[in-house]
């Protein structure tokens, strides 16, 4: 009997069908398709770009573009990293809580072997790229890539996870101001971070309410948890830090009136208006959290922007 003729077609088709889930699988890892949390993790980056034009003129317009073209990268490969990372950490986790189950490694979609591979090219990718812009940028990053690495662990030895993510999550404030050449000052910088890490915190515990049932059965510190019987009054305080240290910023980079208004004054009446609507009863609006926490950052950096404009345009 003839061996059977396959069409030059057939096979190409059957590989792909295999390599397309793959692939799937390691993007719904490095949470492809949900782009929120890498807009956050880059807008510290965005904000010492634009605190650093107002302090000290208006940067080219092509510096500003291949600037932020440089942090909007380390910003998407460092938030890509740190879900490889949390999610190869929490595997058993996952699978035992109702919004993660699905999650690449639990339902079984990547192998771990895969993830733990996929983890360490990306974590050679993030030092050659902080290895190929400085010294300075480079010690920055390890540091970075540091509190990234561990912050998973902190879930198990801490009932304040919340807080180093707060701190890793925005490091992209001393990593741009190494960055830069004429940085702002490097007390804004500890200004802006610690500000934008209580807010982190504020919004990632209003997140966390949402697993706060499945991390009380497993064993699983978080902040919504800890402070869930004065989770009003943590949360203002959160708040409050935040918006006193935007004030701080303005007042140390003598940013104008539409800085003190849009950034400080309107991300103020955001946060606010959200926590006074707070609901304890209703999981929706604690997923409402992450978009807000996107928002506000939004808020901030449109600020800033709009003051440096309008400086420069008044100074002309």
């Amino acid at each position: 009997m003839p061996p059977k003729k396959f069409s030059s077609l057939q096979a190409p088709s059957l590989s792909i069908q295999g390599v397309l889930p793959t692939i799937q699988g390691y993007a719904d890892l490095m949470r492809f398709s949900k782009p929120a949390a890498t807009f956050i993790i880059f807008m510290p980056f965005g904000q010492v770009v634009a605190l650093a034009s107002y302090a000290h003129g208006a940067l080219p317009a092509w510096d500003i573009l291949r600037w932020c073209g440089v942090f909007l990268l380390w910003a998407f490969v460092g938030r890509s990293l740190a879900c490889t990372v949390n999610d190869v950490c929490d595997r058993d986790i996952d699978g035992r809580v109702e919004r993660t189950k699905t999650r690449p490694l639990p339902s079984g979609r990547v192998s771990v072997i895969g993830a733990k591979l996929f983890l360490l090219a990306q974590v050679i990718f993030d030092v050659v790229l902080y290895y190929t812009t400085s010294p300075l940028v480079l010690y920055h990053g390890l540091f970075s890539l540091f509190l990234t690495l561990t912050y998973p662990l902190t879930k198990r030895i801490t009932n304040w996870p919340q807080v180093w993510l707060g701190f890793a999550a925005n490091y992209g404030v001393f990593l741009a101001w190494a960055a830069l050449p004429n940085p702002p000052d490097v007390k804004i910088a500890l200004c802006l971070w610690f500000g934008l890490a209580s807010w982190t915190v504020c919004f990632d515990t209003i997140y966390a309410l949402q697993d706060r049932d499945d991390d009380l059965h497993l064993g699983v510190g978080s902040s919504a948890i800890t402070a869930f019987d004065y989770m009003h009054q943590f949360l203002w305080t959160c708040a409050i830090i935040f918006v006193t240290c935007l004030t701080a910023v303005g007042i140390l980079n003598r940013q104008g009136p539409i800085y003190f208004v849009a950034s400080v004054g309107v991300t103020a009446f955001a946060i606010f208006r959200y926590l006074l609507s707070l609901d304890m009863n209703k999981r929706k609006s604690f997923s409402d959290a992450l978009p807000l926490g996107a928002g506000v950052s939004f808020i901030v950096m449109s600020g800033i922007i709009a003051d440096c404009v309008f400086s420069q345009r008044a100074a002309a």
